[in-house]
């Protein structure tokens, strides 16, 4: 019954990466065309609008991703950690 368990949840985990590394490329390099400076590309309203409402909340749910991953241990290689920021503040305390 835990073996089950546990590939759910590594699938649900793969999935949460995929999507989250994949909506946040679309909204670093969705409008690349439209913004590059030679031969750009004119969006219409339309796209560009729902650029702008969607976009931020795309990014802002995959990096939320990133934090509850990173802080139920389901990270991989990338670690979040209280003494990583322990050391940030020893480094602030000296300025």
């Amino acid at each position: 019954m835990t073996c089950a368990f546990h590939n759910t949840l590594q699938f649900v985990n793969l999935l949460g990466w995929a999507v989250a590394t994949i909506s946040a490329t679309a909204c670093l390099y969705g409008i690349y065309d439209a913004v590059k400076p030679d031969n750009p590309v004119v969006l219409s309203k339309e796209v560009t609008a729902l650029y702008n409402a969607v976009s931020r909340t795309v990014w802002g749910a995959a990096i939320c991703w990133v934090i509850f991953a990173c802080s139920t241990g389901n990270g991989g290689k990338i670690y979040l950690r209280n003494k990583s920021l322990s050391n940030e503040r020893k480094v602030t305390q000296l300025f």
